[in-house]
């Protein structure tokens, strides 16, 4: 029930817009848009171990944002 709602909020505030688009068609419009975030932890010590010994860099503590 709480889905239906949901698509049903969407498609109304869509067609205040002027875009009547049934729900499977805004499903296909939309089903290249990939949201991904993906979270490191700061290496553990047993962990930078094995990055320094591979000369990687774990980049720790960054934050990089992608738009593909």
């Amino acid at each position: 029930m709480l889905a239906y709602h949901i698509v049903h909020t969407i498609r109304f505030q869509l067609k205040a817009s002027e875009i009547d688009l049934s729900w499977a068609s805004l499903r296909r419009h939309l089903c290249t848009q990939q949201h991904v975030t993906v979270e490191l932890k700061r290496a553990e010590p047993r962990q930078q171990i094995i990055y320094d010994a591979l000369g990687m860099n774990e980049r720790t503590g960054k934050t990089e944002t992608t738009v593909i």
